[in-house]
């Protein structure tokens, strides 16, 4: 007989987390109540199932159950702005293969996978315990970085210049946040180094307190001092676009990436 209810070692509060608080709280997030609860219980029916298949010879334990409800209707991965830009990202560095590079901030998954071909520190305002060989970890703030002026040849930032000041992430207000950032990333620049920045674009600058701000890309690259533009693109639904192809568009929200060089 199949029970929905936590019995014997399931009373346990944390297995009870596992098999019905926590999925069914994602599942309501991801689907809706309907569908959460919907699938909730097909997914206990499928527990009945394979018990029975087991036919005694080796049961499910009620503390081992872990349940995912909805993984099943969603697609294979997300192939979404951070996807694109990412990637976009990776092929430019790759292609320079500078001997040692900086990023700020920027999704830890893809810096790490870098930093495994590239030496690599990355830096955060919140603290990382991270060991992983040629990754380094330096705690700063992107406005105030721990670096010499003009002492990187290879730096990076994506989707982190816009929430400079805005607190989200434990800094501290300032409604100068993001030009501070660009100006610090501009002094610890070499000559000639390269410069990687991705953050959000629409047609008008506007701040969303305290998620992040998003800019007209004319707006961003003027926060840059002493630089050149060697490379832009925009990611869409359909993978990266350039700039031409963006107005086309209408430039709807996008990640904007820069590809920028210290003169």
């Amino acid at each position: 007989m199949l029970c929905f209810l936590p019995d014997g070692d399931e009373l346990r509060y944390g297995t009870v987390r596992r098999s019905f608080l926590f999925p069914l709280s994602y599942a309501l997030y991801k689907s809706g109540p309907l569908t959460a609860f919907r699938r909730y219980f097909a997914v206990r029916r499928q527990l009945a199932q394979y018990r029975y298949m087991l036919n005694g010879s080796d049961d499910v334990r009620a503390t081992d159950l872990d349940l995912w409800l909805v993984d099943d209707l969603q697609s294979a991965g997300n192939a979404d702005g951070y996807f694109y830009q990412d990637t976009w990202f990776a092929r430019k560095l790759f292609a320079a293969r500078p001997n040692y590079h900086v990023d700020i901030g920027s999704q830890l998954i893809s810096i790490g996978i870098i930093s495994q071909l590239i030496p690599t520190t990355y830096v955060d305002v919140r603290k990382l315990d991270i060991h992983l060989p040629d990754l380094e970890f330096r705690q700063g703030s992107l406005e105030a970085l721990p670096f010499e002026t003009e002492s990187i040849e290879s730096i990076s930032s994506l989707n982190v210049i816009e929430h400079c000041g805005l607190g989200r992430y434990g800094d501290p207000l300032d409604p100068l946040g993001s030009d501070k950032a660009c100006a610090e990333i501009s002094r610890v620049s070499k000559s000639g180094g390269s410069i990687y920045v991705a953050v959000p674009t629409e047609k008008k600058t506007r701040t969303c307190f305290n998620a992040n701000r998003i800019f007209n890309p004319d707006d961003l690259l003027s926060k840059f001092s002493g630089i050149k533009l060697i490379e832009e693109a925009y990611t869409t639904v359909h993978g990266m676009a350039n700039r031409k192809q963006y107005e086309q568009l209408g430039m709807p929200y996008s990640y904007g990436c820069f590809h920028l060089r210290k003169r």
